[in-house]
């Protein structure tokens, strides 16, 4: 369990995404479409330490959703709820 620093230290289990991008590029994340309350963390080159960012109630409904333009390089987005 990675913890949350947004949604009220969400803590049921984590689903985690990879992401390579060979260059810069704007990413849409989204959890819109889930049947439960979600938190979305964006970790930066390691899923280890501090998130990014997080959002937690941004998409429709209780859903969550990050729109970033990132630079190249590897990125882990975690699904909490």
């Amino acid at each position: 369990d990675y913890g949350s620093s947004c949604g009220a230290g969400a803590a049921s289990k984590d689903a985690v995404f990879r992401l390579d991008l060979p260059m810069r590029r704007r990413v849409l994340a989204s959890t819109d479409g889930s049947s439960f309350d979600t938190v979305l963390s964006l970790f930066t080159g390691t899923c280890t330490g501090a998130a990014t960012t997080c959002d937690d109630d941004s998409g429709d409904g209780s859903t969550s959703l990050l729109d970033r333009v990132l630079e190249a390089g590897t990125y882990y987005f975690v699904v909490d709820g």
